[in-house]
């Protein structure tokens, strides 16, 4: 993945004729980080929807997904799990502490 956001850094600098990856403008470094965000949290969700199915699988009785630490501060991955519970045949409880003050 970072490779890829290499990758298209050097794209957009050979497309727009720069030399510096910090010559890039402040909308093609926030779109490159949009895709980014983007694509890892497409990885996650794919992850957490096979240890989702495999849980329901087990019969343990296992419906809640806690999301703690640093990642828990991103709005858009809260969101996207957020959904992800909640298309579930029978919905899981996400649970997300507030973050520290």
């Amino acid at each position: 993945l970072k490779s890829a956001v290499r990758v298209a850094c050097k794209k957009l600098k050979s497309e727009r004729g720069l030399e510096q990856d910090d010559e890039l403008s402040e909308v093609d470094k926030a779109n490159v980080a949009a895709s980014f965000q983007n694509v890892a949290i497409k990885h996650i969700e794919q992850r957490l929807r096979r240890a989702m199915v495999q849980c329901e699988k087990d019969g343990e009785g296992i419906t809640s997904l806690a999301v703690v630490g640093g990642v828990a501060a991103n709005t858009e991955l809260r969101k996207r799990i957020q959904q992800l519970c909640d298309k579930r045949e029978f919905p899981w409880k996400l649970v997300v502490p507030p973050p520290r003050q």
